[in-house]
């Protein structure tokens, strides 16, 4: 089983959960199969991906032929930003596949969430991102609405 959560590249954040992608603060639309793509391409960075992979884990049940995926690709480097030739992001692998090139940060996963600054007095992590499991969190929070 592949991690969930939230991923972290350059300035993306991806939500595995909610389905978005967001460019800093903004959401950037990307229709169902191309988020799929890069979601598996974020799960498995540095990796080179066989455009066979590719389909037999975003169309498990389907048969779809390469031109799909290539659609998929096309828009999620639209989605991206990515200009030809730049190579920030998804690079293409002739006769081999695809690679995401971007280092990627898993930022929390189904069991963790991430604590704004202002509700932890706790140390940050090496990262500077503050974890905390959901059940602290909101018992944190709800100590507070009784303390005020």
């Amino acid at each position: 089983m592949k991690p969930e959560g939230i991923f972290r590249f350059d300035e993306f954040q991806l939500d595995s959960l909610a389905r978005t992608l967001r460019r800093r603060e903004e959401i950037v639309t990307l229709n169902r199969r191309a988020f799929d793509v890069l979601l598996y391409l974020v799960q498995n960075p540095g990796r080179v991906l066989t455009r066979d992979e590719l389909l037999k884990n975003v169309w498990p049940d389907t048969f779809v032929d390469e031109n799909s995926l290539a659609q998929s690709i096309s828009a999620l480097r639209r989605a991206l930003e990515e200009k030809p030739g730049d190579n920030n992001y998804i690079v293409t692998l002739p006769g081999r596949g695809y690679q995401f090139v971007s280092p990627v940060q898993v930022v929390a996963s189904q069991s963790l969430s991430v604590v704004p600054d202002a509700a932890t007095p706790a140390n940050p992590g090496p990262s500077g991102i503050l974890f905390s499991s959901r059940r602290s969190a909101l018992a944190s929070q709800q100590r507070k609405r009784k303390i005020s």
